[in-house]
């Protein structure tokens, strides 16, 4: 079905169908019920609130015992799902800094286990950070926090002697600033 023949459904709907239809939308697609929710009340703060503490529940249990696994695909979604909300570029780049910023302590508590599977996450992740940064103008108000997270990231990696060995490094881009 194209967009155009479903605009031509909605189009049919009287004003309580419609409403029906939202409502059903919300109960049965938790997607639909956080656009839903954030589209009711926009508070961009209180948003990326919720998404920090549902990706940080995603890396960490009860008493933050860091789980053996974080399920990568769900973190990519939730970031994915609140950029599509249209939220100001600074919480943006604030969430896109903070997924690394977290996976790192991550990694640190588990003391470097599951290092070498992060290393390319970890890549894939400074990059769209400093590739929306840029794009956005933020490397005044962001640059230094990325700088930070990425050299921390590389001393890390530096630190364990297999990994020195068996990885080439790349230097990541530090802004000027």
């Amino acid at each position: 079905m194209s967009k155009a023949s479903v605009k031509k459904a909605l189009k049919e709907l009287d004003h309580e169908g419609l409403v029906n239809l939202l409502m059903d939308l919300y109960a049965c697609r938790k997607d639909a019920k956080d656009f839903l929710e954030f589209w009711a009340d926009p508070d961009e703060d209180k948003e990326l609130e919720r998404v920090k503490e549902r990706i940080h529940k995603l890396f960490f249990l009860a008493h933050d015992k860091p789980r053996r696994k974080p399920d990568m695909t769900e973190i990519k979604t939730l970031v994915k799902n609140f950029r599509t909300l249209g939220p100001d570029p600074e919480k943006i780049a604030d969430l896109l800094i903070y997924v690394p910023e977290l996976m790192f302590e991550w990694l640190q508590r588990r003391n470097g286990t599951g290092m070498t599977a992060a290393r390319s996450k970890f890549d894939a992740m400074l990059l769209e950070s400093q590739t929306f940064i840029e794009s956005a103008g933020l490397e005044q108000m962001f640059g230094m926090r990325h700088n930070r997270i990425a050299e921390l990231i590389y001393a890390y990696y530096n630190a364990f002697p297999d990994e020195k060995e068996s990885h080439r490094y790349r230097k990541w881009f530090r802004f000027h600033y």
